[in-house]
């Protein structure tokens, strides 16, 4: 239900301030087994034992544990250096301080040095139990105080302890579970996993904002095919320095180092540029500041972006490079035949002739397009019929032979 969606992501909050662990491409730290072993060893947990800790969470406001000061300090300290790379950090950073001295003093006095559930573990064993009970009690206890607030969860359901259940050992022992297992078969797996994802999710954004506003300016549908493919753009992500904190430029916004597209047209590359660039200038003008993403930073890199190689396959031909079109195998210069052109060479497109935008197809290729197309080298009929006889198997070695 939406109606838990704030409370849910408050919760999540939660545990990742308990765990002191901030970034979602990080695995949280796990449990070392000797610590888990002397916990069981140390102590039966028993109902009565659960009954008496929730009960004493009432009286954790105006009791402190003295050690519970200095591993709040230690976890705020750490939560204010990740605070620009991590929204979760800013949102701790910023909560009272009482409340997670509460929180911290809650885990010390069941025995705990530190709040690590064995998320790899059974979720029965009375370890993990005693782990779920803080950190839902904790959260009930502190939110119904709103230390949440910035979240703006709606606490209807707050006192129900089954729904916490559940959406905590969802994330436990099913969504960190997961990354706990890939990072342990490839070190680095899950950061790499994630930055990937956010990055092509900013390449899908992308196609769709740069679609919408040629539809939006009426230009042909041939020049939109230029971008409706997600795998017609580039990849950016964002630049840190050697200490992990983003790059920022003279005016404070974001540095992105965007990676090179050699299959893609220095051409198409500037007509993108343009369309940002009158993008911008559209939003500026009529959408409210608060309203307006801020401005980043795109500074070119010399890498290719290792998510996706893929080629586009709906594009007019003058997407490729010719250069680099012309150097692929005739397999793959094959598949764009009946591509057609979408735009005038570079030198033929100035301010004051833009006619390319509405000309249908035969007068733009009587016009403009076929100089295009005299740079790309598609595969010659011989060279389609022979590849066609491949296909069906019917090819033979009396093909070759000059009788």
């Amino acid at each position: 239900m939406l109606i838990n969606e704030k409370l849910k992501l408050a919760f999540y909050t939660h545990l990742r301030m308990m765990w002191g662990s901030f970034h979602g491409d990080v695995v949280p730290e796990l449990p070392a087994l000797d610590a888990i072993s002397a916990f069981e060893k140390s102590r039966y947990v028993s109902p009565d034992d659960l009954d008496a800790f929730t009960a004493s969470l009432d009286a954790a406001y105006s009791n402190i544990i003295g050690g519970a000061i200095s591993a709040v300090d230690s976890m705020r300290q750490a939560a204010y250096h990740s605070r620009a790379r991590s929204q979760i950090a800013a949102n701790i950073y910023e909560m009272d301080e009482h409340f997670l001295r509460v929180t911290y003093s809650a885990i010390l006095s069941f025995g705990l040095q530190k709040w690590r559930p064995d998320v790899l573990g059974n979720f029965g064993s009375a370890y993990n139990q005693v782990h779920e009970l803080i950190a839902i009690k904790t959260f009930q206890t502190i939110a119904i105080s709103h230390a949440y607030s910035r979240l703006s969860p709606n606490l209807v359901n707050l006192a129900n302890h089954k729904l916490l259940s559940r959406f905590y050992r969802n994330y436990v022992y099913s969504y960190i579970y997961k990354l706990a297992k890939k990072e342990m078969k490839a070190a680095g797996s899950v950061k790499k996993g994630i930055r990937d994802t956010n990055t092509y999710k900013r390449r899908k954004e992308t196609a769709e904002e740069r679609t919408e506003f040629l539809r939006s300016e009426g230009y042909r549908s041939r020049i939109i095919a230029l971008s409706e493919e997600v795998e017609c753009h580039s990849d950016d992500e964002p630049s840190f320095d050697a200490n992990g904190n983003p790059i920022l430029d003279a005016a404070g916004n974001p540095v992105y180092s965007i990676y090179a597209k050699s299959a893609r047209n220095p051409h198409i590359t500037e007509f993108f540029r343009a369309v940002d660039a009158a993008r911008a200038q559209v939003k500026a003008a009529t959408k409210k500041r608060r309203h307006i993403a801020p401005p980043r930073t795109r500074v070119p890199s010399n890498l290719e972006s290792d998510i996706s190689q893929r080629f586009p396959v709906g594009v007019p031909l003058d997407w490729f490079e010719p250069n680099y079109f012309n150097a692929l195998p005739a397999a793959l210069r094959a598949n764009y035949t009946d591509a057609g052109i979408a735009l005038p060479l570079a030198e033929d497109i100035s301010l004051d002739n833009n006619d390319y935008k509405t000309l249908k197809k035969t007068p733009l290729m009587k016009k403009y397009g076929n100089k295009v197309k005299e740079r790309y080298h598609l595969p010659s009929e011989e060279e389609l019929a022979q590849m066609d006889k491949s296909g069906d198997g019917t090819s033979s070695d009396e093909d070759d032979m000059d009788v």
